[in-house]
Parts: structure tokens; C-alpha cells; sequence
């Protein structure tokens, strides 16, 4: 019976020896989740996000405010390894401490709470460029600018509303695509971006759909005169560049829609070409024919 005892007892030492071992052997293994590189990031006057880092997915909890003993929550229920959080409706130039929770996990900085401060307020307009063209061929008219990130512009023409865009916080770039602009006209066009405090900038400026020719009316022109100096009158339906030529020599270049062009003619027949180029390159052409008759008849 003694024997038998101490077997019994024997047996059980070794059960719990090996019961131990076990338990040890799989506590190696069973590790808490580690939540790790706490900062934030996108500071302004009014938010903030908080950002971290774990080593297996798990939920988000953001507990944030001025004062250590009435801290506010904020989480995402969504599990990820990737923490990312924004807390918003913040002061401006303001202290505030934080810490985050995922699972039962809790990172406080080691009980002294993180830390970040609102920047002042932002009251500086945007700024805002745009490569629009003073004239364009056709009536449709696409064109790029660039203003601050996470504003959205707004496109007026002709006084008529035409778009609102808005544009991500990490970029800077807007386009605009095929506005049809009233051809054979200039057109005003009005940009205004208001950034994400709702500081607002704009921008105005004008565009020529060029789509005809330039259309070119002459003056009274006499057949003969009796000087060398002639006025040339010009009136053109665009902004165009004149080039009045008699043969292949160029007598003069103007510029403009109303023209008065002064032109010394020679004794006799003057053969002149006239040319109207606009900024396109379209062009329209006439001739005309004026005689030059300053001197007295001879009699042989």
C-alpha cells in the first residue's frame, strides 16, 4: 500500500511537472499586441491626425483633450495594423494631450500622456494660378492651374456658372476640360478657390475662340488721286496683324482691329495687296488698285 501511494504521488509530480512545461512552453508564444511609432500628422488650427502602428489588426481608440482627467474618445471599430485617426473641431494655438488604445492595449507614453498644439488660425487666401491662353482655335478650351491643397475652385464664364472641383489634400492641381467658350469673341473667365478654412482667392481673365477668318472692310477707295500720300482705312472684326505689300516689297505692318494706315504711293498704277493675319495664322486677303497722278500732262 505505501508503494502504491508513493507511485500515485510520483505519477501526479510528473503530470503537473509536465502540465507546467507545457503551459511554459506555450507562454513563448503567446505574446500581448505592441502598439508602436505614436505621432501625429496634418496639424492645422483645428485638427489633427493621430497616427500608429500595431503588430497584428485591431481596433482604433483615440482619447484626446486639454486636461488629463476629462479626456474624450474617438475610435474605428475596423481592425487594422495601420492606425489613423482625425480629431476635429479643435481650438487654435492649443495644447492638447493624447493617447491610443487598441484591443486592451493602451499606450500612454508611459503615463505622461503624447502631445501636440494647434497652429494660429489660418486667414491667408490661397493662391491660385491658371495657364489659360488668350486666344484659342475652336470654342473648346481645356487648361490646368494650381492652388492650395484640398480646396475646391469654382469656374464662372460669362458671368454664367460653369463647375465646381475639388481637389485632394495631397495635391495641388486642377484641370478644367472642354469649356465651350461663344465663338469669334472674347470671353471672360473667372476662377475662385476657397481653401479648407475658407479663405478665398480669385482670378480673372479672357480668352478668343478664334473660329473664322478675320473679316476686313476698307475705307473709300478712289481709283485715282492726286498725291503720293493716302490714308488707308481699315476696320477688322478681330485683333489682327495688317501687311499692305505692292509686289514682293512690303511698304508697311499695323496692328489692330481700327486701323488708319498712311501709305506713300508711287507715280502711277500702285497694285497693293493687303493681308489680315489674327493670332491663329487665319488670314484674309484683298487687292486694290489706286493711280497716282501727280504731274501735269506733257504735250509732245
Amino acid at each position: 500500500m505505501k508503494r502504491t501511494s508513493k507511485h500515485r504521488a510520483s505519477q501526479v509530480k510528473q503530470t503537473l511537472t509536465l502540465f507546467v512545461l507545457f503551459l511554459l512552453l506555450n507562454l513563448t508564444f503567446v505574446q500581448a499586441l505592441e502598439i508602436r511609432n505614436v505621432h501625429t500628422e496634418d496639424i492645422t488650427d483645428t485638427q489633427a491626425t493621430i497616427v500608429y502602428d500595431t503588430d497584428e489588426p485591431a481596433n482604433t481608440i483615440v482619447s484626446y483633450g486639454q486636461d488629463p482627467a476629462t479626456l474624450s474618445s474617438q475610435g474605428d471599430a475596423i481592425p487594422t495594423t495601420n492606425h489613423k485617426l482625425t480629431v476635429s473641431n479643435l481650438n487654435a494655438e492649443t495644447a492638447y494631450l493624447f493617447k491610443v488604445q487598441s484591443a486592451d492595449i493602451t499606450d500612454d507614453n508611459s503615463g505622461n500622456l503624447y502631445t501636440f498644439t494647434t497652429l494660429p488660425p489660418d486667414t491667408a487666401p490661397p493662391e491660385l494660378t491658371a495657364d489659360i491662353p488668350e486666344v484659342i482655335e475652336g470654342t473648346a478650351l481645356s487648361f490646368t492651374g494650381t492652388t492650395q491643397p484640398g480646396s475646391s475652385i469654382s469656374l464662372t464664364l460669362n458671368n454664367n456658372f460653369v463647375a465646381t472641383k475639388t481637389i485632394g489634400k495631397d495635391e495641388s492641381v486642377f484641370k478644367f476640360e472642354n469649356i465651350l467658350l461663344l465663338q469669334d469673341q472674347l470671353n471672360t473667365l473667372m476662377l475662385e478657390s476657397k481653401d479648407p478654412a475658407g479663405n478665398k482667392a480669385q482670378l480673372q481673365t479672357a480668352t478668343y475662340a478664334d473660329v473664322s477668318t478675320p473679316r476686313m472692310i476698307l475705307g473709300s477707295i478712289p481709283k485715282v488721286v492726286g498725291e503720293r500720300k493716302f490714308t488707308l482705312e481699315i476696320n477688322v472684326s478681330e485683333n489682327v496683324t495688317i501687311r499692305v505689300m505692292k509686289g514682293t516689297s512690303e511698304l508697311t505692318t499695323a496692328q489692330g482691329a481700327h486701323l488708319e494706315i498712311p501709305l506713300t504711293l508711287e507715280e502711277g498704277a500702285n497694285d497693293l495687296i493687303i493681308t489680315a493675319t489674327d493670332r491663329i495664322n487665319h488670314t484674309s486677303t484683298k487687292e486694290i488698285s489706286i493711280y497716282a497722278d501727280t504731274q501735269d500732262p506733257q504735250i509732245t
